[in-house]
C-alpha cells in the first residue's frame, strides 16, 4: 500500500511543478482541475490493479479445499523462514502432520466425506496456532505443515502443548474412521539448510506413523 501511495504522489509532480515554475496556479481552473481529476482517476487506476494482482496471487498461493496456504506457499515462506531464523538468531520449529490410513477413508466412505475430514482438519490446525506467528499449509493429499517460530525458549514449550492439544482434537475426529495423525517436529539446528529441516521433520513424522 505505501508503495501505491507513492506512485500516487509521483502522478501529482507535473501539475506542482507547473505551479512551482509559475509561481501562481493555472491560469485557467479547468486546466487544474483537470490535472487534479486525471491525477485520482490514474491513482484509483492503480489502485485496482495493484488489489487484483494481490489477489490473484493469494489465489495462486491458497489451498481450495481448506483455505490454508498450498505447497507452493510453503515452499516460498520456509525459505524465508529459515532465513531470517539464521539470520536473527530466532528458534524455529517445523510441524510435518499426516492423516493415518487416509485412503480407507476415502475408499470406506467416498471422497466427498474425505474432503469434509481434510477442511475440518484444516480448521482445527488454524484454530490451534498463534494466528500472528505461526502458519499452516496442505502440501498434499492429507500431508499438512506449520511453521512455529518462537523468540524463547518458553515458546518453544508452548509449541509442544499447542501440539498435543491439536493431536487430542484430531484424534477424536478421526477415531470413528479408524484412523489417527502422524506428528514429526523438527527445531532448526545451526547452519542448517531448509531442505534438511524439512528431511527431519518429515523423518520423525513417518517414525512415529511406523510405530502405530
Amino acid at each position: 500500500m505505501k508503495k501505491i501511495l507513492w506512485i500516487y504522489l509521483l502522478l501529482l509532480v507535473p501539475t506542482l511543478t507547473e505551479i512551482l515554475e509559475s509561481g501562481s496556479l493555472p491560469v485557467k481552473p479547468r486546466d487544474m482541475i483537470t490535472d487534479v481529476v486525471m491525477t485520482i482517476f490514474m491513482g484509483i487506476l492503480i489502485l485496482i490493479v495493484y488489489r487484483g494482482q494481490r489477489r490473484l496471487i493469494l489465489m495462486s498461493e491458497t489451498d481450495e479445499l481448506t483455505r490454508l496456504k498450498n505447497r507452493r506457499a510453503f515452499q516460498k515462506e520456509l525459505a524465508s523462514a529459515v532465513a531470517r531464523a539464521h539470520r536473527l538468531h530466532i528458534t524455529l520449529s517445523l510441524a510435518i502432520i499426516d492423516v493415518d490410513q487416509f485412503k480407507s477413508i476415502n475408499d470406506s466412505y467416498g471422497h466427498h466425506k474425505g474432503d469434509r475430514i481434510l477442511a475440518k482438519i484444516g480448521k482445527l490446525l488454524k484454530d490451534s496456532v498463534r494466528s500472528q506467528l505461526d502458519t499452516c499449509f496442505r502440501i498434499g493429499g492429507d500431508e499438512f505443515a506449520i511453521l512455529l517460530p518462537a523468540i524463547d525458549l518458553r515458546g518453544a514449550e508452548g509449541i509442544d502443548r499447542r501440539l498435543e492439544v491439536l493431536r487430542d482434537q484430531c484424534s477424536e475426529l478421526l477415531k470413528p474412521y479408524g484412523s489417527g495423525l502422524s506428528v514429526g517436529v523438527a527445531t532448526l539446528r545451526k547452519g542448517e539448510s531448509l531442505d534438511d529441516l524439512f528431511r527431519r521433520a518429515d523423518s520423525h513424522m513417518f517414525r512415529e506413523k511406523n510405530a502405530n
